[in-house]
C-alpha cells in the first residue's frame, strides 16, 4: 500500500511540474509578442494564423497600455460573459488599426490565468460614424471571430496574440470592402476573394477563412 502511495504521489507531482512548465512556456510566449508590439517588432506579412497568403491591406499604427477601467469603459456584449475574477489580474491594451479614412481602436484585456482563459477584444471602428458591437451587426460578428481564435486551431508553438491581430486586420478589410461597395462613393474596392459578399437578410460578413487544395475564399 505504501508503494502504491508513493508511485501515485510521483505520477500526481510529474503531471503538476508539466502543467507548470506549460503556463511557464505560455507566459513567455506571450511576453514576447507584446513585447513586439510595443516595439514594433513584428512582420504582418508573417502572421499568416496558417491561413490566408495574400497581403493584409490595413496596418497597425499603434499599440499601448492602458488601465482596466479604460478598457471596462468600452461597451460590448463579450464582457458580459467574461468570467468572475476570483482573483485574476488583468493587463489592458489599446492597438489602432488604419486603412484609409477609416480607423478601428481595438481594446484588449489579458488575463493572468492565460493560456486558461484567453486574450479579450473589444472593437471599435470610426469610419462614417462610429461602429460597435452594439449598434453594428457586423462589427459584433467580427468581435466574436476574434475572441472565438482557440490554441488548437493554430500549428505548435502557435502565437494567440498575433493570430488575434491577424483575423481582426483581415476581419476589418473585408468590412470596409463589403461595407464600403453600398457606399456612394467607393473608397474600397474589392480585393479579397469572396464567395459571397453576403448573405440573407441579415447579410453576414464572409469572415470565414475556407480552403480546398490551392484555392482559398472567405464565406460568411
Amino acid at each position: 500500500m505504501l508503494y502504491k502511495h508513493e508511485l501515485n504521489l510521483n505520477k500526481s507531482m510529474r503531471e503538476t511540474i508539466a502543467r507548470i512548465t506549460r503556463r511557464w512556456n505560455s507566459w513567455l510566449n506571450l511576453s514576447q509578442q507584446i513585447r513586439g508590439l510595443n516595439n514594433k517588432e513584428l512582420d504582418l506579412y508573417a502572421l499568416k494564423e496558417n491561413v490566408y497568403p495574400a497581403a493584409l491591406s490595413c496596418s497597425l499604427v499603434q499599440w499601448t497600455a492602458i488601465t482596466l477601467e479604460e478598457f471596462l469603459a468600452q461597451n460590448s456584449d463579450v464582457l458580459n460573459i467574461s468570467p468572475d475574477d476570483k482573483g485574476i489580474t488583468y493587463n489592458s491594451y489599446r492597438a489602432v488599426i488604419v486603412r484609409g479614412s477609416a480607423k478601428m481602436e481595438c481594446f484588449i484585456r489579458i488575463p493572468s490565468n492565460y493560456p486558461l482563459e484567453m486574450p479579450l477584444w473589444i472593437l471599435s471602428v470610426h469610419w462614417n460614424g462610429r461602429r460597435t458591437s452594439q449598434n453594428n451587426a457586423a462589427i459584433k460578428m467580427m468581435e466574436y471571430w476574434t475572441n472565438s481564435l482557440q490554441p488548437q486551431q493554430l500549428e505548435a508553438n502557435y502565437r494567440i496574440l498575433y493570430a488575434q491581430l491577424f483575423r481582426t486586420i483581415y476581419s476589418f478589410d473585408i468590412f470596409l470592402e463589403t461595407e464600403g461597395s453600398m457606399q456612394t462613393t467607393i473608397e474600397y474596392t474589392k480585393e479579397k476573394p469572396y464567395i459571397s459578399a453576403f448573405a440573407k437578410r441579415c447579410r453576414l460578413r464572409p469572415y470565414k477563412y475556407i480552403k480546398k487544395g490551392s484555392v482559398h475564399a472567405f464565406k460568411q
